[in-house]
């Protein structure tokens, strides 16, 4: 990172150019050129928002030098600071009107189930039977097997949506309450909008460090150190976990909350061709909280070389060598572990955590957007890291200079050889790994976690050798 404050200026070079700046820059090159024999302190401060007034930003820099041995030599000192407040969608009226941004997925806080997921098919008449029970609901229209959805509000009623041609009847969540949650703009789907949670501008703060040292040991010879070190961390707040197709959560039809619930028992009893195994249901599962997600990153590369002319020539030699690394660590919090959610749905819990928060048997209901005890919590949901280290080891070498004049100019020339070696490690949370996760063989398969994407950890190395030359005009 090379920060505004400690450069002198910026060089836009299309094309070759490791003529002058080495054997990166075969395609071009943007330089930053940093200020040199600087002497004395400055301190700068910048401040700036957007015409909303949010998502507001910070930078201030203290930026010192000095000359030693009689200007032979020069260290200058950089301390910086950067923070930027975080935009969501929530913020913009393009992101949170859905008539402008309607990108959502059908599913409300409470567990959904076709008949699929039920088990077999059941008709029109047996959701319409159930749903006359409760007022101010209107008759589904349609005849044959019911091709929508249901189901349950937290009392343990029962509610449609997604079904073709009707209004959904009888939900009773939060509707424009929980930000996104809305009726489609046909009244036939409760739906949970996107937008609002889109992260127009990500919160982070940063820290910078960079420290540069000359000293001309001869008149031919200039020696040279450079260290940089930067800190940055940044916050993604997202949306609760879903769960559907391919990562259902299984529910066992003896589950207690499943034979307690009547409007569901009318439901069951009425397909055609019932199935023994497991409801699956989907959701979108706001019980379990927001998704946070945490990036942080502490780079640093030390260099140091020798540089200077050859005589009276146009020739320059530079002979460097430079070591970095990032770090990278990432927090997924409130990352849902499903087998132990199967583990509660199957009542084979047996969790006992601090302070008498415990999680055993059937200790939670799935049918409605139900609260999960504290114990629960703690037992099905955790917080996935994961970390990256990235190395970059370079030694490089290089001669450049003007072979002859031609009518067009100079004709440059550089020559040279590097070596690069390469290497990372990423460690992926096990919780992550479909390697070492499986759901308890007496459930059926699917995946272990729908909050976050599922990774292995993984790493590897490149050395590099390259002799390169380039002319230039």
């Amino acid at each position: 990172y090379t920060t505004l404050f400690r450069s002198e200026s910026i060089d836009v070079i299309t094309g070759g150019a490791s003529a002058v700046y080495g054997s990166d820059a075969m395609a071009g090159v943007v330089n930053f050129r940093l200020r040199k024999d600087f002497s004395g302190i400055q301190v700068a401060y910048q401040h700036g928002a957007t015409t909303h007034g949010d998502g507001q930003e910070d930078a201030i820099s203290i930026l010192m030098g000095g000359n030693f041995a009689d200007h032979r030599g020069n260290t200058i000192f950089d301390l910086e600071y950067n923070q930027r407040g975080g935009i969501t969608g929530a913020n913009r009226s393009f992101f949170s009107d859905i008539s402008t941004f309607n990108r959502g997925v059908p599913r409300p806080p409470e567990g959904i189930f076709n008949a699929g997921e039920l088990g077999g098919d059941f008709p029109v008449s047996a959701v319409n039977g159930v749903l006359a029970g409760y007022p101010g609901t209107t008759p589904l229209s349609g005849t044959g097997n019911y091709g929508g959805y249901v189901g349950f509000n937290n009392n343990g009623s029962l509610f449609s949506t997604r079904s073709p041609g009707n209004c959904a009847q009888n939900y009773q969540g939060p509707v424009n309450q929980t930000l996104g949650l809305h009726y489609t703009p046909d009244c036939s789907t409760i739906e949970s909008y996107l937008g609002p949670y889109f992260a127009i501008q990500v919160p982070m703060q940063r820290y910078n460090m960079f420290s540069r040292t000359t000293y001309d040991v001869t008149d031919n010879i200039q020696a040279y150190g450079q260290i940089n070190f930067m800190h940055s961390n940044a916050q993604d707040l997202q949306g609760s976990s879903y769960i559907g197709p391919g990562k259902y959560f299984y529910i066992p039809q003896n589950n207690p909350y499943v034979t307690g619930n009547a409007a569901l028992q009318t439901i069951l009893a009425a397909r055609t061709t019932p199935s023994a195994g497991p409801l699956e249901m989907e959701d979108w599962v706001t019980p379990m909280g927001r998704r946070i997600e945490s990036f942080n990153y502490n780079d640093y590369q030390i260099s140091g070389g020798l540089k200077g002319p050859i005589g009276s020539t146009d020739l320059n030699w530079n002979v460097y060598g430079s070591y970095g690394q990032t770090l990278f660590d990432n927090d997924q919090a409130d990352n849902i572990n499903t087998p132990a959610v199967e583990n509660i749905l199957y009542g084979l819990a047996n969790y006992h955590g601090a302070n008498g928060q415990n999680c055993v048997g059937y200790a939670w209901n799935p049918l409605g957007a139900q609260p999960m005890s504290a114990g629960c919590l703690a037992y099905a949901t955790g917080t996935a890291h994961n970390t990256d280290q990235i190395s970059q080891k370079l030694v490089d070498g290089d001669l450049s200079g003007t072979i002859a004049m031609l009518p067009a100019g100079k004709l440059k020339f550089a020559f040279g050889v590097d070596y690069r070696g390469d290497s990372f490690t990423y460690r992926a949370d096990p919780n992550l790994n479909p390697a070492f996760n499986v759901l308890p063989s007496t459930m059926p398969p699917g995946i272990i976690s729908p909050s976050y994407d599922l990774i292995g950890s993984t790493g590897g190395t490149q050395n590099v050798r390259e002799v390169y030359g380039e002319l230039q005009v």
